[in-house]
């Protein structure tokens, strides 16, 4: 960059890089140590100069561009560029003048083929064969893609082109890093600022001057041609005289342009000392939003660290809380534990002797069975004895009174007698039959009644297991305060009293 600036001055019209070096005043006013800018800022605007030098632009042209990127709205841009656009500016050769006011798809067209230009420029920049001949500046390649996507914008769809923008304020830390929202809006801020410096106020003066002396020199070559035949003292004379008329004529110009030039300086420094005031504000405002954003920033992180060690404090907390609670949960566990073995042993216990009482239940069932059984036995064959005896007897005595019948009637009683014997014995037969049968319904009954004592004595078992089982667990509930007093008892660390006794 140093190289193209001493070209721009040891050139023949070394006067007009005055707008190469009024855009890097105007960055220099923008940014500082404190206040950084990623190098795609200058560097863009080094490209965009050199656009300019090679191909000139008009005035409309350029503010549009420029408003448009510190804008971020097609529409914005051209209205605030075809208001400024009108004042004639004396940056040459890189601005033309204005011939005739353009429409909006003329601007579109002619702002794209300039940001396209400076694409190039940039593009040309990083080609080490084009450094060698034109001696100027060399740029990195990452550095020259980031400048060209921010002209990239601005080359296809510029109508449509609406970014937007909140606040006019810079926000220096997106600025640094190189963000292209950011760069754009800064970019086109400096060349605006340029542009407005560059305005033409008061240049009558000078074509007044020039005006007066064609006009005095004009007179003169009149005279000269009236008097031919004068002596030469005589042409010496009106020489003279229209010599001192100019002379004179040039001192009052002069005093008259020293006078116009002093308003205008008085002027213009006025109009810089209320734009470095209001600069000075601008600045002393963001150095006091900076002390603000700082002090926020410190109590930010007064708060973090505060809030850090809170923390810290609770972390510690947390884990003397959780070791405490950890040892509660064993002592609990393990509390726990005891009363389900205890539990556990006590079920064990009940069902043991719940086994007991239905062994013993049923044992003392079955025992009875076969006692009444054996019973009804011994009946059946004391009753089967007794039949027979009662048989026998019946028989002995029948013989003997059939003997004696005999022996005393005669063989007709005989016959009769036997026949009557008959009878008696299908007689004594058919009364053993009627006993058997009462013998065999009696013992289908007591079976009956057997059979109904054993139905309503499961019926009544589940339910005499539930009262036991209820009792049990009444006992057991009563009991558990005690257990576990017993067991928190044992749990319980000596105290120093109880130690020392």
């Amino acid at each position: 960059m140093g190289e193209y600036l001493a070209q721009q001055v040891t050139e023949p019209s070394a006067h007009h890089s005055l707008m190469f070096m009024k855009l890097f005043f105007n960055l220099d006013e923008l940014v500082a140590c404190d206040r950084p800018c990623d190098c795609c800022l200058w560097v863009g605007l080094l490209a965009f100069h050199m656009t300019l030098v090679n191909k000139p632009q008009d005035a409309s042209v350029v503010w549009t561009l420029s408003s448009v990127l510190y804008h971020g709205k097609w529409k914005e841009g051209v209205q605030f560029a075809r208001k400024h656009a009108q004042a004639p500016i004396n940056f040459s050769p890189e601005i033309l003048e204005e011939c005739d006011s353009k429409s909006d798809e003329e601007l579109a067209e002619r702002v794209s083929k300039l940001a396209s230009l400076v694409q190039d420029s940039v593009c040309c920049s990083t080609e080490t064969g084009d450094l060698s001949a034109s001696n100027l500046v060399f740029v990195p390649r990452r550095v020259a893609k980031h400048v060209a996507d921010i002209f990239h914008v601005l080359v296809n769809d510029i109508d449509s082109y609406e970014e937007g923008r909140e606040s006019p304020e810079i926000d220096y830390y997106l600025l640094g890093k190189g963000d292209l929202r950011e760069t754009r809006f800064v970019l086109g801020k400096v060349i605006m600022d340029t542009m407005s410096c560059g305005l033409v106020q008061s240049l009558q003066m000078e074509t007044e001057v020039d005006e007066e002396k064609n006009r005095l020199l004009v007179s003169y070559n009149e005279q000269k041609a009236e008097a031919p035949n004068l002596s030469e003292v005589v042409k010496h004379l009106i020489v003279a005289k229209v010599n001192k008329r100019i002379s004179l004529f040039n001192s009052e110009l002069q005093q008259e342009k020293g006078k116009k030039q002093k308003l205008f300086d008085m002027k213009f420094d006025s109009s810089e000392e209320e734009t470095a005031k209001e600069k000075q504000k601008e600045k002393t405002q963001k150095h006091q939003k900076m002390g603000k954003k700082l002090e926020v920033a410190e109590n930010l992180q007064l708060q973090e660290m505060a809030m850090k060690q809170k923390m810290v404090d609770m972390k510690s907390d947390s884990s003397e809380q959780e070791t405490a609670k950890e040892k509660k949960k064993e002592k609990t566990q393990k509390h726990q534990k005891m009363v389900k073995k205890l539990e556990i042993a006590e079920n064990v216990q009940l069902q043991e002797m719940g086994m007991k009482q239905e062994m013993v239940d049923m044992t003392f069932d079955c025992s009875e069975q076969e006692t009444a059984k054996e019973k009804k036995k011994e009946k059946t064959q004391k009753r089967q004895k007794m039949a027979k005896k009662l048989e026998i007897a019946e028989n002995v005595q029948l013989q003997e009174m059939a003997m004696k019948q005999l022996e005393m009637v005669g063989t007709e009683n005989l016959q009769i007698s036997t026949k009557r014997q008959l009878k008696v014995a299908n007689n004594k037969h058919s009364g053993q039959q009627k006993l058997n049968r009462k013998l065999n319904e009696q013992h289908k009954l007591e079976e009956a009644v057997n059979q109904k004592l054993l139905t309503r004595k499961q019926n009544e078992q589940p339910k005499l297991e539930e009262a036991v089982n209820q009792k049990l667990m009444t006992r057991k509930q009563n009991e558990q305060p005690k257990l576990e007093e017993a067991v928190n008892q044992k749990l319980k660390p000596p105290s120093l009293s109880s130690l020392f006794k």
